[in-house]
């Protein structure tokens, strides 16, 4: 069998399926927790992309 995830949110949802099926969790905690990782990858991400460029600057 070959997945098909192309993105890291794609890979997240099918995870999320997964431990839905399972019976790991209930909907909702998938749901609060795709959202959550999604907040904190959206606010965290340009923050790691200005180490990678070079324009990063440091507080103290």
């Amino acid at each position: 069998m070959t997945l098909d995830l192309p993105t890291v949110s794609a890979t997240a949802e099918m995870a999320a399926v997964s431990r839905a099926m399972g019976g790991y969790h209930i909907p909702v905690d998938n749901d609060v927790g795709l959202r959550a990782g999604r907040e904190n990858g959206a606010w965290s991400w340009p923050r790691y992309q200005a180490y990678f460029d070079g324009i990063a600057t440091v507080r103290r």
